[in-house]
């Protein structure tokens, strides 16, 4: 069972960077057409009023709520993939450092956040995008919360584990 998890963490890791890559290779105005429509569909379910509202009004506010909803966009992926990549470390038969495998968390997050950097990167090649710190700075954050969120998923399936023993 351990290897089939190990596998599944593995596979998704790699469909989620080829997500983010994908996402990257976006040009400004694919990436601000592809932010706008994901902004319009949160502020649909959260805005009761949305559908009353004349167009004008739906601008606005997707004006004014694209940037935060894509940088938590930004937050939540480099989360899943700190989240994946201690999964896969995790549940893996071996360990980076021998038998120091509490050492795991540790490299989940290194990797998400030079994964992060190296998109960053990435983007400098793209046209109309270019490299942002804060953006690596915000995906590290994330991926941290993810590596913390597995940490604390394994330490009470290892405890309800011990119990039922």
């Amino acid at each position: 069972m351990r290897k089939k998890l190990n596998y599944l963490f593995l596979v998704l890791v790699l469909l989620l960077c080829a997500l983010i890559f994908s996402f990257s290779s976006d040009d400004g105005d694919q990436s601000s057409r592809k932010s706008s429509f994901v902004t319009a569909l949160v502020l649909k379910v959260f805005v009761p009023n949305w559908n009353e509202m004349e167009e004008k009004e739906r601008e606005a506010l997707i004006e004014r709520y694209s940037y935060p909803i894509r940088k938590t966009a930004h937050f939540l992926e480099y989360a899943l993939l700190g989240f994946l990549s201690c999964g896969y470390l995790l549940t893996s038969s071996f360990s980076l450092l021998e038998r120091k495998r509490i050492y795991n968390p540790l490299f989940a997050w290194a990797f998400s956040t030079l994964y992060a950097a190296s998109d960053e990167i990435h983007q400098m090649f793209v046209g109309s995008r270019g490299p942002s710190v804060a953006d690596v700075v915000l995906d590290s954050s994330g991926a941290i919360v993810g590596v913390l969120a597995m940490v604390a998923v394994t330490f009470v399936i290892l405890r309800v584990k011990r119990r039922g023993e």
